[in-house]
């Protein structure tokens, strides 16, 4: 049924069983003896997902990583990672040794995905009780572990953590009793300033 106006608006829904194909939309009046009709065609496409990460590529455990990319998908992208004494699912951001399972989203570190399909977190690496060593993060569009990738769309992001470190030194190797020394060295990782 039209408007006064002669127009009408159909919405049409996808969801992640949607076929990725083009699909013809045909409107035509039934009881019209003539059959006058018009068809528009909709091309369906797979979304995608994106994850890249601040910095190098090499952080010191303790370093705030940001971690950003893109989901066309859904509404929230579901991180988790792999690595060194990790459980071979993969863990969450926040408990890395606590494995993820498919189909529990609370197991995953879940980012909402803002309206213009960007996403963005901020992951601060201390207090994980991970190693050093190579790790890969991994943003997929459902709650799919390492096992059951081929479920939804994916994308990953790997990049080495070493240990932070400390060092320290005096520009003069004697100094006269009362005369002031200055310390310098370097702090890696996130270091309390106190």
């Amino acid at each position: 049924t039209t408007t006064a106006a002669g127009t009408r608006t159909v919405q049409f829904n996808t969801n992640d069983t949607t076929k990725d194909q083009t699909f013809t939309i045909r409107v035509e009046n039934p009881a019209d003896t003539k059959g006058k009709y018009d068809e528009v065609k909709v091309r369906i496409e797979a979304g995608s997902v994106t994850i890249t990460s601040s910095g190098t590529g090499i952080y010191y455990i303790g370093e705030e990583i940001t971690l950003s990319g893109t989901n066309t998908e859904g509404n929230t992208v579901y991180l988790f990672m792999t690595g060194p004494n990790l459980p071979s699912a993969g863990g969450s951001l926040t408990n890395p040794r606590i494995p993820v399972r498919t189909g529990q989203p609370e197991s995953f570190t879940a980012v909402s995905v803002d309206p213009d399909n960007t996403w963005e977190y901020r992951w601060f690496s201390g207090n994980l009780g991970i190693d050093a060593g190579t790790y890969t993060v991994y943003a997929v569009a459902g709650p799919a572990s390492r096992t059951d990738l081929s479920l939804w769309r994916y994308s990953t992001s790997s990049f080495s953590f070493a240990r932070p470190f400390v060092t320290a030194g005096i520009p003069q190797a004697t100094v006269a009793r009362g005369d002031p020394v200055e310390v310098r060295g370097t702090a890696t990782g996130n270091p309390d300033p106190g």
